[in-house]
Parts: C-alpha cells; sequence; structure tokens
C-alpha cells in the first residue's frame, strides 16, 4: 500500500510504499518512526492527534502517538488499484506487525474466501 501524510493538513507530498496485514480486530494501522522519516514529517504537521491507548491480546494497555495519514491500495508494482483513504494510525518505535486500520475496511469491500470441508456424504 501506498502512504502520505494528508496535504491539506501540512503533508509535503512525499509518498512511500509500505506492506500491512489486513487485521480485521485492528482499529488502528500501525506505522514506524522509521516510516515518518521517510515521510519528511514537516514540523508543524496538524494531523497529529492525542496518544491512543491499545490493549494487547494478553490485557496489556500501551499509550502511542496517534497521527492522521492517507493510504492507498496498490499492487506489487506499486501502480495505484484505490483512491486515498484517509487513515488513523499509531506511531510504535520499532518493527512489530503492521496491521490495517479500520478506514480501509469501511471504504472498500475486501472479499474473503470461505471454503468449507466436504463430508464424505456431500
Amino acid at each position: 500500500m501506498l502512504l502520505r501524510l494528508i496535504p491539506e493538513l501540512g503533508g509535503n507530498g512525499t509518498i512511500i510504499s509500505i506492506t500491512a496485514m489486513n487485521d480485521t480486530g485492528s482499529d488502528v494501522s500501525t506505522l514506524f518512526a522509521s516510516d515518518l522519516l521517510l515521510l519528511n514529517n514537516p514540523p508543524g504537521y496538524q494531523g497529529w492527534q492525542w496518544p491512543v491507548g491499545v490493549t494487547d491480546a494478553n490485557g496489556t494497555t500501551t499509550f502511542y502517538p496517534c497521527i492522521l495519514v492517507q493510504v492507498q491500495l496498490a499492487r506489487e508494482d506499486d501502480m495505484s488499484w484505490s483512491y486515498w483513504i484517509f487513515e488513523r494510525a499509531i506511531v510504535k518505535p520499532h518493527l512489530t506487525p503492521r496491521l490495517s486500520g479500520v478506514g480501509i475496511r469501511q471504504a472498500l469491500y475486501i472479499h474473503r474466501y470461505c471454503t468449507r470441508q466436504r463430508s464424505l456424504g456431500d
């Protein structure tokens, strides 16, 4: 997917390519501090929000900086196949699995293939 800071909020138009897992249990996308360096995070960017508490599977809550960004789904050759989607993201200081957020799922229909196991009587 392609990622940029929102131009109307002070983003300078820099676009980077990232890979994220489509996690239906995640409410916010995950960015890393290194992503902001690549995006040339300008001073005064108006997309920063209050820190967000994230509770993991073992019940521990950690607070992370939160930022508004835009994402665009792209093919492996970085050719886009969606419009720019507004997404709320947390910024983690280190590399962990990168998750998608709810913005993508609200903007696009993502079909999940369902299979069922056939019994011998089918």
